[in-house]
């Protein structure tokens, strides 16, 4: 009973991403979910912006495919374009 009223409060993630290597996020919006990957970086840059601009430096280095990163809705989806993520899960 508890589960659902958390689910009816909207308590519960809103988003759930999974990557390529196996790795599952969940947040309760796209920026958390930038947040929650950022804190994996082993060195991660000083802010969310810097973060985001170099995973889209390296992801085009890695794939060829130049992705947006100036939006953090935008820049997860850039990821699954790419192939970095495999699935976005919006409850």
């Amino acid at each position: 009973m508890e589960y659902l009223e958390e689910l009816k409060g909207g308590l519960l993630p809103m988003l759930t991403v999974n990557f390529i290597d196996g790795l599952t996020l969940t947040g309760e919006d796209w920026d958390e979910i930038i947040n929650r990957l950022r804190d994996t970086a082993w060195e991660p840059e000083d802010t969310v912006e810097a973060y985001m601009k170099e995973v889209a430096r390296r992801t085009e280095i890695q794939t060829g495919v130049k992705i947006d990163w100036r939006d953090s809705e935008e820049f997860v989806k850039e990821l699954k374009r790419a192939g970095i993520i495999t699935e976005i899960i919006q409850h």
